[in-house]
């Protein structure tokens, strides 16, 4: 899975409440590390602090070049929007970025989606028995609030594995994929970049002025 990021096509998100409210901790969260490296992310990418909104819901779902956040004051109508984003690898590495509104249709389908496959009520992988890891591989980690609960739960390559709730897990990340496009999106993001090196996760790609045999530009990894 690919991760992207550019600063100069940032659109300014919709106006949400935050505020300093205290909330629970998920128990079948991950409050570790790994909360505090989104938490980083979160801050780089110029998004608030999910621990502190104000909403009656509000989700952000990542993945390795993706961040979607779907969020609703009422608990009744939603709003959202998704963020690509990659690195520019020179001797100081650039954030490329792109965000999106997401039209309702499209997160209605995602909130039916959570809902019906139950999401709430699974931990994250540490807490799953027999959770199979590896060394590389992507991560859908999924933040949850409500104005009483904060949530931070992270599943490495869910379809990997094979626990019921982990189907789960992939049966939601593959919506989530499907709804909003993510390959289309990604490749129409990466197809707008100029030629150079990129990172994407851990890897290094190089876009080139060659072009391959359907027309397209050439790329390295």
């Amino acid at each position: 899975m690919i991760r992207l990021v550019l600063l100069s096509l940032i659109i300014h998100a919709p106006l949400m409440c935050y505020a300093q409210l205290p909330k629970t901790i998920d128990y079948k969260g991950d409050t570790t590390s790994n909360y505090s490296i989104s938490k980083h992310d979160a801050n780089q990418y110029g998004l608030n602090d999910l621990k502190l909104s104000g909403m009656k819901r509000h989700f952000r779902f990542w993945t390795t070049d993706h961040v979607v956040e779907i969020w609703s004051a009422d608990g009744i109508s939603y709003l959202g929007n998704i963020m690509d984003f990659i690195y520019s690898y020179k001797k100081k590495r650039s954030l490329i970025l792109k965000r999106d509104t997401i039209a309702s249709s499209d997160i209605q389908q995602i909130i039916d989606s959570y809902n019906l496959l139950k999401i709430d009520t699974i931990s994250t992988d540490k807490k799953i028995a027999n959770y199979i890891f590896g060394n590389d591989g992507g991560d859908l980690i999924i933040e949850s609030t409500t104005p009483e609960t904060y949530s931070h739960k992270e599943y490495w390559e869910p379809s990997e594995q094979t626990a019921r709730q982990c189907v789960a897990i992939n049966d939601f990340l593959i919506k989530l994929s499907t709804v909003l496009r993510f390959r289309k999106r990604y490749n129409d993001f990466i197809a707008g970049l100029p030629t150079g090196k990129y990172t994407i996760g851990m890897m290094i790609i190089e876009k080139t002025v060659g072009m391959d045999p359907k027309g397209g530009m050439v790329w390295r990894y």
